[in-house]
């Protein structure tokens, strides 16, 4: 297959689907049967945005070869907030940077919208993030020279947006996560959670199709994790988004549509999921644990696959 070229990236939306075969039909048709009530069913229609296949990674540590993935297949489709769930040394990490392009795998690929991620070249990988994608960082990542509206704007900037316009679109959504009043504020004049909100507002500014979540609420406090968390599930509500989400907390995980877990780099359990925000009880939702392949979750309300 020919490597992509910029201009074939240019409309992910519109992209073709990976002829590659569909998860069993089987699973899926029990899992919106199940779940049909809750909304998540009609998202699981929608055609493939993202899709893994026989994906491996290897490192060489010595005279060692470590498998931090080994023969990985996922189907995510599109406007599925989906968690990747695992402790630390799980391979989660390795398989975001892989889906985000970040590093080449050993073995086998990803496909972002029909567009053969793995395979593209460092310009092209980078035209396409600006394009296509918004990531969310665990350390904030603002540049602290710069006011939050100036971090929100710069995606926009990438992509030749006049300068007061993408201002303009970067106060009004520094407005929407609750910083009207933070908006010339530096890094350094901000907490934590506000910087993080900064980060949702500069990872949604653009509208991305798939936004890449890095434990996003991992330096924050409980109240503060939810509120973010609300945050990143409202605006990929709102805009049909999909979002990978990757955490080692339960509580974080049970805001998503459906958990994968990983272990020693493989998936043990695939399980779609009624969201923290869907459950009216007050107890927290949490996944399966990690070496419990095939556990449903979500107090009986989630389905395996």
């Amino acid at each position: 297959m020919k490597t992509a070229q910029p201009a074939q990236v240019s409309h992910l939306a519109d992209a073709p689907a990976s002829s590659a075969p569909e998860p069993s039909d089987t699973g899926a048709t029990r899992s919106n049967r199940a779940l049909a009530q809750t909304g998540i069913a009609a998202r699981l229609d929608a055609r493939p945005i993202i899709e893994v296949r026989n994906l491996r990674k290897e490192y060489p540590v010595e005279d060692e070869t470590v498998v931090a993935l080994s023969r990985v297949n996922l189907v995510i489709p599109k406007g599925q907030i989906c968690c990747i769930f695992g402790e630390s040394g799980s391979g989660k990490s390795t398989l975001l940077n892989q889906l985000a392009g970040m590093e080449k795998p050993t073995r086998g690929g990803v496909r972002i919208g029909g567009v053969p991620v793995s395979r593209l070249n460092e310009r092209e990988l980078a035209a396409f993030r600006q394009k296509h994608l918004g990531f969310v960082f665990q350390s904030y990542n603002l540049l602290p020279n710069l006011t939050a509206v100036e971090n929100v704007a710069m995606p926009l900037m990438f992509r030749g947006v006049p300068k007061a316009e993408r201002e303009k679109a970067a106060r009004g959504v520094l407005r929407r996560v609750g910083l009207g009043h933070r908006l010339n504020h530096y890094p350094r004049q901000m907490s934590g959670g506000q910087q993080q909100r900064v980060g949702i507002a500069r990872a949604f500014v653009t509208k991305p199709e798939v936004v890449f979540a890095d434990e996003p609420t991992g330096n924050l406090d409980s109240k503060t994790k939810a509120d973010v968390m609300a945050m990143i599930c409202a605006f990929a509500r709102e805009f049909h988004q999909t979002i990978v989400l990757v955490t080692h907390d339960p509580q974080m995980a049970s805001y998503a549509d459906r958990i994968v877990t990983l272990l020693d780099g493989n998936i043990t359990s695939d399980c779609l999921n009624v969201p923290a925000s869907s459950v009216s009880s007050t107890s927290p939702v949490v996944p399966a644990s990690p070496n419990a392949p095939g556990t449903t979750v979500a107090t009986g309300k989630g389905v395996t696959l």
